[in-house]
């Protein structure tokens, strides 16, 4: 004689099934909400690292007037004036003192001390070479420094696009 298997009615393992489902969704809501938390804090942590490294490095406060600003024509004025206030505040040399055999000038960033990315020649073609450090444009590396000014104030921004439903 054959085994019988019990065969549990369709509607019960609906209700076995949507249960299951249930109990899946409230630990994944309960885990997003954590991870959600996680990302705050480490979102405020990262925040405050760049002013760290703002006030560590911009002694001379090359950058003073990041803090604050949350609008977009706010930054693009910030960085018009920032830029020219660090590359006024360089100290360029010829480039033949500064290890390129070329002509004109080259100076290190007053902010982060770098240079361009060849060992043998210091600092940046000045001033344009400089700007772009500055900026991170024709570069893979922009300023350290500069970056973290304006990632903050990016930050706000788009902060406050968030609070105001996307507008």
């Amino acid at each position: 004689m054959p085994a019988t298997r019990s065969v549990r009615n369709p509607r019960e393992l609906k209700l076995a099934d949507f249960l299951r489902l249930e109990q899946e969704v409230a630990r994944l809501k309960a885990e997003n909400k954590e991870l959600a938390s996680s990302n705050d804090w480490l979102d405020e942590e990262l925040a405050m690292s760049r002013n760290t490294i703002v006030e560590l490095m911009d002694i001379r406060g090359l950058l003073d007037g990041y803090r604050g600003l949350d609008d977009h024509s706010d930054l693009t004025a910030w960085r018009a004036k920032a830029v020219e206030r660090v590359v006024n505040a360089a100290d360029p040399k010829p480039a033949l003192q500064m290890g390129d055999f070329g002509h004109g000038e080259r100076a290190l960033c007053p902010l982060c001390r770098g240079s361009a990315s060849s060992p043998s020649v210091r600092g940046f073609a000045f001033p344009e070479g400089l700007r772009r450090h500055l900026l991170g444009s024709h570069t893979p590396h922009q300023c350290e420094v500069f970056a973290a000014a304006d990632k903050s104030i990016i930050r706000r921004i788009r902060a406050k696009v968030v609070r105001m439903g996307g507008a």
